[in-house]
């Protein structure tokens, strides 16, 4: 800037430019910190800001400016400079291993030989890589359209119960146009499940699922969002861990490693939108981790059944949505006091009147009933652990929908570190996929 008249508008223009840019909250004055405005009064000389202070200065007093203030702002600003060095690991590991030639060639990022066919992420047909990509879209779908649902007070609890019995009657209609033969319910599984009928090994997960929902009406009611967010995200350690102990296959460290980043990630994501948290109490946060320990039974049995019991996917999936339906509305009328408090939140007229008047209720409804089908879906022809590697393209997506196209929030540093170590994840992951049966196309 120069001196004169032109010095105090050029400054606050810098200042505003600088809020614009990471999205900051309108502030007073005060909002610039002690070295910016000494640098007004005598940073200059001859009207000219010194040219020492450099880009470093810059980016410096940017990031200050956007984690200045509480605890929890020191908080952000350490997964920012921890994610800045997990960045450069990541990117020296794709030069060194992807790109340079210090590997096979068929790992290679861009091999040299065209006969070398790679198989993105181990998925092997259109089949499964249409499976991906819809679970990936829905996922971000949901995520908006659940942002933008509740205006009139529609009940989750009632929500929840017409996803259930959704899924499960898509199920069924499903099975009942392929096949209609429901004797494999009755029969012994056989394998590893000896003589146990395939209705009751369906439980297992339907029930836990209908839990682990349950549950979440409890803990949300005394665990701020951030603390909520980060207990869920741990559960891909243990179904990791879980996965490797019921399917006796162990993960590399490249995977493990696009795990760990993906973790980062999520928890880099939330905790970007950090707002006031209190210190959470002993019983919800027993809850929520109960909840992580029924999502671990039941994202690894419902793997486990639609790979190795001989039914047809789609009785399975219409067996654990009706038993897990049985399970969560038992659950609801315990938290609700009684069947009449159900029957008010879910059946009464004047809670049907309120999900018509919110047409991103029922969208998000719609939306979790066919994410619930195409979940079922992935794992059966991928697995668990691709299920979460997923998780970073779902940062990927969201962050370009929210950011570019539809505007909801602006581009933080934080939330930008969040999208490069899901691409990073992806990248690793990459390297040495988990082998997947080809599915049909």
């Amino acid at each position: 800037g120069t001196g004169g008249g032109s010095k105090p508008r050029t400054y606050d223009t810098l200042v505003r430019s600088k809020r614009r840019y990471f999205g900051a909250s309108q502030r007073t004055l005060d909002y610039a910190t002690p070295s910016e405005q000494s640098a007004r009064t005598t940073g200059r000389e001859g009207g000219v800001w010194k040219h020492e202070a450099g880009l470093l200065q810059t980016f410096a007093q940017r990031v200050f400016e956007r984690y200045d203030t509480g605890s929890r702002s020191w908080l952000q600003l350490m997964l920012l400079i921890g994610n800045s060095f997990l960045l450069l690991a990541a990117i020296f590991w794709v030069y060194t291993y992807r790109l340079a030639g210090k590997d096979s060639e068929t790992m290679r990022l861009v091999p040299r030989s065209s006969s070398q066919q790679l198989h993105f992420l181990g998925l092997r047909s259109i089949f499964q890589a249409c499976i991906f990509c819809t679970y990936v879209v829905l996922s971000c779908l949901h995520m908006f359209l659940q942002h933008r649902s509740g205006s009139t007070g529609y009940s989750p609890a009632a929500a929840t119960v017409l996803v259930y019995f959704g899924k499960a009657v898509v199920a069924f209609a499903m099975f009942l146009r392929n096949s209609g033969d429901f004797s494999s319910l009755w029969k012994p599984a056989g394998g590893r499940f000896g003589a146990v009928p395939g209705a009751v090994l369906c439980l297992v997960p339907g029930a836990c699922l209908a839990l682990y929902d349950t549950f979440s009406f409890f803990s949300l009611q005394g665990l701020d969002p951030i603390t909520y967010q980060i207990i869920m995200h741990a559960r891909m350690v243990f179904i990791a861990l879980t996965w490797q102990v019921v399917f006796k296959k162990t993960l590399t460290f490249t995977q493990w490693a696009a795990l760990l980043l993906v973790f980062i990630a999520s928890i880099s994501k939330a905790v970007d939108k950090l707002g006031e948290a209190g210190v959470p109490a002993i019983g919800p946060l027993r809850m929520a981790f109960m909840q992580c320990l029924f999502a671990v039974i039941a994202n690894v049995a419902s793997e486990l059944l639609l790979k190795e019991l001989s039914m047809p996917t789609d009785l399975i999936n219409a067996a654990q949505y009706s038993l897990g339906l049985s399970v969560l509305l038992v659950g609801l009328c315990i938290n609700k006091g009684g069947v009449q408090a159900l029957g008010t939140d879910v059946f009464a007229p004047e809670a049907w009147r309120r999900l018509y008047g919110d047409p991103w209720m029922s969208s998000s409804i719609a939306c979790l009933v066919v994410f619930g089908i195409v979940t079922a879906y992935f794992l059966r022809e991928l697995s668990n652990v691709l299920k979460e590697i997923a998780g970073s393209g779902v940062i990927v997506l969201t962050a370009l929908i929210d950011w570019v196209f539809l505007g909801l929030s602006a581009c933080t540093p934080l939330g930008f570190e969040a999208v490069a170590l899901g691409l990073a994840a992806l990248g690793m992951y990459n390297y040495k996929p988990l082998e997947t049966k080809k599915g049909a196309d």
